[in-house]
């Protein structure tokens, strides 16, 4: 057997053990769906314009609770 067969074997051999070892852990992985079914309150949002030239400051706060929801508080001034 020559050194390029021998060598092309072996590279055959650990592509096979690599893709072997990938399709383990994907099989492994979950999957978690983002669209829950439990719908939290909901507040409607209707956006209000501000004269152009007016200065504004937003104090926001984001956080995710140990199930993922996302909770969003967020406070806008604005002076003309």
């Amino acid at each position: 057997m020559t050194i390029r067969k021998k060598v092309f074997l072996l590279a055959l051999f650990i592509l096979g053990v690599i893709s072997f070892i990938s399709l383990g852990f994907l099989g492994n992985m979950e999957s978690v769906d983002s669209s829950s079914d439990e719908k939290g309150d909901k507040i409607s949002f209707i956006p209000k314009s501000v004269p152009a030239g007016s200065k504004s400051k937003y104090d926001m706060a984001l956080t995710m609770n140990e199930e993922g929801t996302f909770h969003l508080e967020s406070t806008f001034y604005h002076s003309f």
